[in-house]
């Protein structure tokens, strides 16, 4: 709400920068308002938000979305997965998605982000907990045996067939 209010930048604290911000700020079009780091295996990360005006209307619509998606109960009842989806880069990357088109949101270039130009990271995931490590792990398993669009849709598969498998068993156990 503060960056939406008075604009700036958002860096959380695993991240250390090896450039100026200027560098960052004048590698992207100047009709782009916000300022976004690309994250696995798709979309964009929370760890890295620069907003460059006061009152952006993109950052506006997430803070607008945010109610509704924290108290969503659509969304797997695991710890990291609710945060994933609910307020976090699963509910970031969608919400920027539907400015993306109008020039509003600039995502950095991964080379240049996590190749060493921009950013190193400090090992952090602090709010991981034993199920995130347990989805990263299965991930990357994954990611050696398949293609990342495979990857990206037998979770999706798996995701959804799990939300239903929860969804029908309350709906079940409501009725009797």
């Amino acid at each position: 709400m503060l960056l939406h209010h008075y604009g700036g930048t958002y860096v959380d604290l695993d991240v250390v920068s090896l450039t100026p911000l200027s560098v960052i700020f004048a590698s992207a079009p100047v009709s782009a308002g916000v300022l976004v780091a690309p994250t696995q295996p798709f979309g964009v990360s929370t760890e890295f938000i620069a907003v460059r005006r006061p009152r952006d209307p993109v950052i506006g619509g997430v803070i607008a979305g945010l109610r509704r998606a924290a108290a969503s109960r659509w969304y797997p009842p695991l710890p990291y997965t609710a945060v994933m989806f609910r307020t976090g880069p699963v509910y970031f990357t969608r919400l920027l998605a539907c400015y993306g088109g109008q020039g509003g949101v600039f995502v950095i270039p991964w080379s240049k982000y996590y190749g060493g130009t921009y950013v190193q990271h400090v090992k952090g995931a602090s709010w991981h907990s034993w199920d995130g490590r347990l989805i990263w792990k299965l991930f990357l398993l994954l990611e050696r045996l398949y293609n990342h669009s495979v990857l990206v849709l037998l979770s999706l598969s798996a995701l959804m067939l799990f939300i239903l498998a929860v969804r029908y068993r309350r709906f079940v156990i409501g009725l009797s």
